[in-house]
């Protein structure tokens, strides 16, 4: 039997194609209100504070982000460690050290540099990985979250 397609085949498949790839390069842009986080607040704290991603953004049930302030740039990533897919906070809110200097964490003591989430200590495969970060903007006093599809 032959192996060449016929001339009509091979341009159905070639438009299946096209249209598969001109759906996946074509990102939309979706944006998320942080609810209950006004960023004036966020400004007068070193505290981070946690949100649940919403239900677009979610790799797991109520996979959660958290957002933070430092010398006026906002900084927001997903609330897991690389190491171990469990909350950075444990749930209690608290992901600094008590020095304010690095994210912590709480499961194996794992820190990480606050402004790029790059994990500067702990298990061997955690050094060197990064936090998956989030895109947060500012809108007056209204944090938003921005994802790309």
């Amino acid at each position: 039997m032959n192996n060449v397609l016929s001339r009509t085949t091979r341009r159905h498949f070639r438009g299946k194609i096209r249209r598969l790839f001109s759906e996946k390069s074509a990102s939309r842009t979706e944006r998320y209100p942080i609810d209950d986080i006004l960023a004036s607040e966020l400004e007068r704290t070193t505290e981070a504070v946690s949100f649940v991603l919403p239900e677009q953004m979610c790799e797991d049930f109520m996979d959660e982000g958290f957002v933070f302030i430092r010398d006026g740039k906002i900084y927001a990533y997903k609330n897991k460690c690389v190491h171990v897919t469990l909350p950075l906070d444990l749930d209690d809110s608290d992901f600094f050290s008590e020095e304010k200097d690095v994210l912590v964490c709480k499961a194996h003591g794992a820190t990480y540099a606050p402004t790029t989430g790059v994990c500067l200590s702990g298990p061997p495969k955690c050094k060197g990985r990064r936090l998956a970060r989030l895109r947060v903007e500012r809108e007056g006093d209204e944090l938003v979250l921005v994802s790309h599809h």
